[in-house]
C-alpha cells in the first residue's frame, strides 16, 4: 500500500512532540519562513501533520513554499497533492518551483490542472507560466496565455499583459 508523504514523515520523526510543546501556528509559519536545509523542513512538516496544521490552507501553502525555496520539488508536490483545498496561492507556488527547477512542461501541465479545478489564476501565474512557454520555446502555448491574459485580466493587469509579451518575444516567437 502507498503511503502519503504525511504518513511517511510521521514515520520518519524521530522526536515525540505532546500537544503543549507543539509551536503555534503562527510560530511554525514563521520557522517555516526562516527554514534553511531540509532536515528542519522535515521536522516542521512533522510538527505541522502532528498539530493538523495542513488542513489549513495558508500553512500548507507555507511548507509548499519552504520545499520549493529548498529545491525540494518532489515533497512540495506531495504536500500540494494531499492538500483539501488547493488555492491560487498553492498552483502558483508550485508551478514556480517547477519552473525554478527546469520543468516547465510539468509548470504547464499543472498549469492546466488548475485551470481545470477552476481556481483562476492571478498575475504572478500568468507571469510564471509565460516564461515555461519562452523556455520551451512554445508559441502555441504562449499564445494561448496570451489570449486568457486578454480575457481575463482587468486594466490594473496590463503589466502582466506587457510581461507575457516580453516573455513570447525574448523566446523569440514575434517577428
Amino acid at each position: 500500500m502507498k503511503k502519503t508523504l504525511n504518513q511517511v514523515i510521521l514515520l520518519a520523526a524521530s522526536s515525540n512532540f505532546s500537544r503543549q510543546n507543539q509551536p503555534s501556528q503562527y510560530h511554525l509559519i514563521h520557522r517555516l519562513r526562516d527554514c534553511k536545509d531540509s532536515t528542519s523542513a522535515t521536522s516542521l512538516h512533522s510538527v505541522a501533520i502532528k498539530s493538523a496544521s495542513l488542513q489549513d490552507t495558508f500553512t500548507a501553502n507555507h511548507l509548499i513554499n519552504c520545499y520549493v525555496r529548498l529545491q525540494n520539488i518532489d515533497s512540495a508536490a506531495k504536500v500540494f497533492d494531499e492538500m483539501p483545498q488547493p488555492n491560487v496561492v498553492s498552483f502558483t507556488s508550485l508551478i514556480s518551483g517547477y519552473v525554478s527547477m527546469a520543468r516547465p512542461d510539468t509548470a504547464l501541465w499543472l498549469f492546466g490542472r488548475m485551470l481545470d479545478s477552476l481556481v483562476l489564476p492571478n498575475e504572478f501565474t500568468f507571469a510564471t507560466v509565460t516564461n515555461s512557454c519562452s523556455t520551451l520555446a512554445d508559441l502555441e502555448t504562449g499564445r494561448k496565455i496570451h489570449a486568457r491574459i486578454e480575457i481575463l485580466c482587468a486594466p490594473r493587469w496590463l503589466i502582466c499583459t506587457g510581461s507575457a509579451m516580453t516573455s513570447v518575444a525574448l523566446g523569440g516567437f514575434l517577428t
